[in-house]
């Protein structure tokens, strides 16, 4: 027994489902904001110069210090990324944090060669911190901070809920 069937023509029917579509395919971010989640490429290999004078702390970049964070921030079993995002503005790039409830993290940034260079200004660990003298940190306070606990993880319990 054999049936027999027209062959069924998609185009119409595609086309119809087409143009009733009202998505937005086209993209709905301006592609020059300075709004950004990744590291700006123009300073990722710059160097942050305020190290203390005798610091044990090698040169980093700034993306081995935001991989630090990363890393202390994972070991301290956060949900969530230390990057929240950046934002540029000319020579100053403002990095919203997702760590406790500190301000955005300032970096000051040149380009000069062979290589860059970023200065992280003094901290506004937040307003939850009522005494005022440890609501504020240098960025070199920061930096041996990040390192100290984002180069090796002190916690050794699993990330379990």
């Amino acid at each position: 027994m054999r049936f027999e069937t027209e062959p069924i023509n998609f185009i119409p029917f595609l086309a119809v489902l087409l143009v009733s579509c009202k998505s937005n395919i086209g993209p709905n971010v301006d592609l020059k904001t300075s709004n950004q989640e990744t590291l700006p490429r123009e300073i990722m290999n710059h160097y942050v110069v305020n190290h203390g004078v005798k610091s044990n702390i090698p040169k980093m970049t700034v993306s081995k210090f935001i991989e630090l964070a990363e890393r202390f921030q994972s070991c301290q079993c956060a949900t969530e990324k230390f990057v929240s995002r950046w934002i540029v503005d000319e020579n100053e790039y403002k990095l919203i944090t997702f760590f406790n409830e500190s301000e955005p993290l300032i970096f000051i940034c040149n380009s000069e060669q062979p290589r860059g260079s970023c200065y992280i200004r003094e901290i506004d660990r937040g307003r939850h911190i009522k005494d005022f003298k440890a609501r504020f940190a240098s960025g070199n306070e920061l930096i041996k901070y990040i390192y100290d606990n984002g180069i090796m993880c002190k916690n050794n319990n699993p990330c379990v809920k």
